[in-house]
């Protein structure tokens, strides 16, 4: 019989409404005990910690917030106090919300990218002069806000002076967008599904009509998740990805993805999966 775990999860008002339900109902239903916390009601990094498991389904942003949390972390290690297992650990969810950050970790797997600094704009932008399109990304975007695509003399004429911009290759794809959802814990690394989205325009996010396939996770596809996957640190990562031709190239990653999406849009039993996995986690730290 499997030990009920204390699982906090760090929850944002009207934030997640399609995950977090079936989270917790799939957490309770195998005999856990879920304590939701609104970032709303303060929470204190003590407080969140204190239990076997944290899970963030929260829209939280603010460094402080993660340094503080980390800091209560290193805290109870300090003190040879029980830690929870971390669904995300502050530094990797910190990481995952700025694409330059994530840019620098994958030097060799992403679009040729550079950052704006509105100085030397124009020389970046320039790289790509010859190339039909750029794209133009706010590094804290999601869900295609903050993402244009333009020629690069009018990303010249539009973005020449801008700051805290990125610009990056353009790169279509022949069939769609890849993301591949994974969960890792030490050495329990598990592919919990693989579907490719092929949008009615350029992009994926708000305004794109798409429809989804199932991906196999071939070797090379697994290992390239698995890669990703342990350079980020993040316990559940949605990976979105493009294959170029012979290359497979990095989008993004994400921290605190929506586990429904698989669900359903390809059958996935993400919640099932993603509470077996958190158990392993949880009897393998207890060892």
């Amino acid at each position: 019989m499997k030990q009920p775990l204390e699982i906090n999860i760090l929850s944002s008002d009207g934030y997640d409404r399609q995950s977090l339900p079936l989270i917790v109902s799939t957490f309770e239903d195998r005999g856990h005990q879920v304590n939701l916390m609104p970032v709303e009601n303060s929470p204190e990094a003590a407080e969140i910690l204190d239990g076997d498991v944290f899970i963030d389904r929260s829209a939280v942003i603010d460094v402080n917030f993660f340094r503080d949390m980390a800091l209560g972390y290193f805290m109870r290690r300090a003190d040879n106090k029980p830690t929870p297992v971390m669904v995300d650990n502050p530094f990797s969810t910190m990481i995952s919300f700025d694409k330059r950050k994530t840019h620098r970790m994958f030097p060799d797997l992403i679009p040729e990218t550079y950052d704006l600094d509105g100085v030397t704009n124009h020389d970046t932008i320039s790289n790509f002069i010859g190339d039909e399109y750029v794209v133009i990304k706010d590094p804290f975007g999601w869900y295609g806000n903050g993402i244009v695509r333009l020629s690069p003399d009018q990303a010249l004429a539009d973005y020449g002076l801008a700051e805290g911009l990125v610009v990056q290759k353009y790169i279509p794809f022949s069939e769609g967008l890849g993301r591949i959802y994974t969960l890792n814990y030490e050495a329990d690394f598990l592919v919990m599904a693989s579907y490719m989205e092929t949008p009615d325009i350029w992009r994926s996010g708000e305004g794109a009509k798409s429809t989804y396939r199932p991906v196999e996770v071939t070797k090379p596809l697994h290992e390239f998740a698995r890669q990703v996957s342990k350079i980020s640190g993040l316990y559940l990562n949605a990976i979105d990805y493009i294959d170029s031709g012979e290359d497979r190239l990095l989008l993004e990653i994400n921290a605190v993805p929506n586990l429904y999406a698989p669900h359903n849009n390809v059958g996935a039993n993400s919640f099932e999966l993603f509470a077996e996995h958190v158990e392993r986690s949880a009897a393998s730290r207890r060892v």
